[in-house]
């Protein structure tokens, strides 16, 4: 699996103009051969950037049965002109680390994670420490 990762602004007073035209265009992208899923979410503290996540099977799928198709031209024309700063895409591989919450309530005590917990912009995040 693939997932690319997208940092997008967009035009300030385009914003809802944007929002709707990748409600249409999340259709194109979701068509496409090896697609498995993305979202799209708005910065809580610059409210004109987002950040776009998609995963692919392969990173061919994205590359050139994307990218390369006559549907990505489709894609650009209800996006980019709309789109006024990106920091380019990125696209990741295997997943190094992927835990779970885990949630203790006062006085419990998990073999796995002790009693430590992390915050990290608003998600619980149970970090794995030795007893």
């Amino acid at each position: 699996m693939i997932l690319e990762v997208a940092i997008l602004e967009v035009k300030p007073d385009l914003t809802e103009e944007f929002e709707a035209a990748f409600f249409v265009a999340s259709t194109i992208i979701a068509s496409m051969q090896g697609y498995i899923n993305h979202e799209l979410q708005r910065c809580l503290e610059v409210n004109n950037r987002y950040i776009l996540l998609v995963r692919w099977q392969q990173l061919e799928d994205h590359t050139v049965g994307f990218r390369q198709s006559p549907k990505y031209q489709e894609w650009r024309s209800l996006l980019h002109h709309i789109r006024w700063f990106t920091d380019g895409e990125r696209r990741y591989g295997t997943a190094l680390w992927k835990q779970a919450s885990v949630r203790l309530n006062p006085g419990e005590y998990h073999p796995d994670y002790g009693r430590r917990k992390a915050w990290r912009e608003g998600l619980e995040v149970a970090m794995k420490i030795k007893s």
